[in-house]
């Protein structure tokens, strides 16, 4: 964040309508587990994405950040894989300019378990251009003016609120919790919350019950509510805010109602915002108020033998990263292979693969007899969805209970010339040959097809 472009450098620009159609396809990718796919989109941006595992917490998260050499200034943003609350999505928009909210945010979205975290990508006053959105602010010293387009609050045309729309869309009861900073006068609070509207909330006041948690730890720390005490700064031109509160044109209208959802979080600095004492005090105030709802997960058992093993699951693994699956017994592993030839070789930290793909079966060699039991996510639609060329394939098997391949695989067999197993006995559905017997959970598969085909396993109830 000390490397953004600052005030008054021209750095920031808008990216086009099919950059941003690029990023909502990225978004999607992400949301299912797709990686290959979501980093070749990404580089269309200019954008990569970086695996990070948190070894202290067993996370792993998704990051996507610009290219080195890019100019496109448009932010960081962060995919929890195993979120504690799948439904908070972090933000700080201007992380440079409101002294600490970018390291701030950053810190509280580890504490909480939050699902996405966002950060601009340059000082809010970076851009000489106005945007169209309606709204005036002095914050760039040239008096009273239109809100520039790098202040990414007040601008729709930007990554950062197109991942607002994208995750509001896909994600049940969303919350985007904002982190601000102000100046304070002698009549206000410590803190200044708000909803984005003034309007008061429909149901439970959480954002009341939130300013309570923070009183709680601190009880010389005054807070106040827009919708209650009128407080300043609320936030009602943050279009952020207004797409949460139901407006159709976010840019230009204020919601339509008070959803709750949107958190506009304005704090004086030496309380909350100067260091990780106050930040933790934001933590622990989020982690009272809104509850975990981690995603559901189940485990499945996989026993390897000595010498080589093909390998498949019927879940999405928690954490994905290939070789946090192994856990405490990698040292056990000597190499895992996928269909393409990348490779993860512990004893020389050789790791191609990065992160498991359901879609796909894996070759594994372990150095004596191994017993994994592996947690995880039951996969999405996409995930249980195999994309197979003609050809030879590797082959997964979703069901969690073993099927004649005559049956598990019923939509294909037009198109099958044969499936093999690690023994080489085959399936051959022309000739009835069967000495594979039943299609087993854990196992991984060839498959020769005649013409591509897409598929999914009818799998029966457990």
């Amino acid at each position: 964040m000390e490397q953004f472009p600052g005030r008054n450098t021209g750095a920031y620009q808008l990216p086009s309508a099919d950059l941003l159609d690029t990023w909502t396809q990225t978004i999607a990718a992400i949301q299912e587990r797709e990686r290959d796919r979501a980093d070749s989109l990404a580089h269309l941006l200019e954008y990569e994405l970086i695996d990070v595992l948190d070894t202290l917490r067993e996370q792993t998260y998704w990051i996507l950040k610009r290219q080195d050499d890019s100019e496109h200034h448009w932010g960081i943003y962060v995919f929890n894989l195993s979120p504690l609350r799948k439904n908070v999505f972090l933000q700080a928009p201007h992380a440079v300019f409101d002294q600490n909210t970018g390291v701030q945010a950053a810190f509280v979205f580890r504490e909480t378990g939050a699902a996405y975290l966002a950060l601009n990508g340059t000082h809010r006053c970076n851009s000489f251009s106005a945007t169209s959105c309606s709204g005036r602010t002095s914050v760039c010293g040239d008096g009273s003016a239109p809100y520039r387009i790098s202040d990414l609050a007040h601008e729709v045309n930007s990554l950062f609120h197109r991942a607002t729309a994208d995750l509001e869309a896909a994600v049940s009861n969303l919350y985007v919790i904002q982190l601000h900073g102000f100046g304070r006068r002698s009549t206000d609070p410590f803190v200044m919350l708000s909803n984005g509207t003034n309007r008061p909330p429909q149901g439970e006041d959480l954002l009341l019950a939130f300013g309570e948690a923070l009183q709680d730890q601190d009880f010389l720390l005054s807070f106040g509510l827009h919708h209650r005490e009128g407080v300043r700064l609320p936030g009602t031109t943050n279009v952020q805010g207004r797409l949460l509160n139901g407006s159709s044109l976010p840019c230009l209208g204020n919601g339509i109602t008070n959803s709750g959802r949107f958190w506009h979080i304005e704090q004086e600095r030496t309380r909350l915002r100067a260091d990780r004492q106050g930040w933790q005090k934001v933590a622990r105030a989020l982690n009272r108020v809104l509850p975990e709802n981690p995603l559901i997960t189940r485990t499945q058992d996989i026993s390897l033998k000595q010498g080589w093993n093909w390998v498949s699951l019927s879940l999405s693994p928690v954490p994905e990263a290939v070789a946090a699956t192994f856990g405490e017994q990698l040292h056990e592993i000597i190499i895992v292979k996928d269909d393409i030839g990348r490779v993860l070789v512990p004893t020389y930290d050789i790791d191609d693969l990065m992160t498991w793909n359901p879609q796909k079966a894996y070759r594994i060699k372990a150095d004596t007899t191994v017993q994994l039991q592996i947690t995880g996510t039951d996969l999405s639609a996409t995930q249980a969805t195999l994309s197979l060329s003609a050809g030879w394939n590797t082959l997964p098997f979703h069901c969690t209970t073993p099927l004649p391949p005559e049956e598990a695989l019923s939509p294909l067999l037009d198109k099958i010339d044969q499936v093999k197993d690690q023994q080489g006995a085959t399936f051959i559905p022309a000739t009835n040959h069967n000495d594979i017997g039943l299609l087993q959970p854990g196992q991984g598969y060839l498959i020769r097809l005649r013409e591509a085909a897409t598929f999914s396993y009818a799998c029966p109830p457990e």
